[in-house]
C-alpha cells in the first residue's frame, strides 16, 4: 500500500516533469491540467485496488483451508463405507 508520503512524491515528480516542459507547448499545459486532476484519483484507486487484492488473497486462503477440511471429512467418511 502506498503511504501518503509516496503518493505526494509521485504527484510532485509528475508536476515537476510537466512543469519543466509546460512553456514549450500548449499540449503540456493541457497534460498538466489533466494530471493535476487525475493523478490523485488514480493513486487513490491504486490504494483501493491494493486493499481489494489483499482481501481477495485472504479469501483464497480461507477457501483453500475449507477445501482441505472438506477433503479430509470426505476421506474420513469414505473409509467408513
Amino acid at each position: 500500500m502506498l503511504t501518503n508520503e509516496q503518493i505526494e512524491t509521485i504527484r510532485q515528480n509528475a508536476e515537476d516533469a510537466i512543469c519543466s516542459y509546460a512553456d514549450k507547448t500548449i499540449y503540456f499545459k493541457r497534460s498538466y491540467d489533466v494530471l493535476a486532476k487525475d493523478v490523485p484519483a488514480l493513486l487513490e484507486q491504486i490504494v483501493l485496488l491494493q486493499d481489494e487484492t489483499k482481501r481477495l488473497e485472504r479469501k483464497i486462503v480461507e477457501l483453500d483451508d475449507d477445501w482441505i477440511r472438506l477433503l479430509k471429512e470426505r476421506n474420513k467418511y469414505k473409509g467408513k463405507l
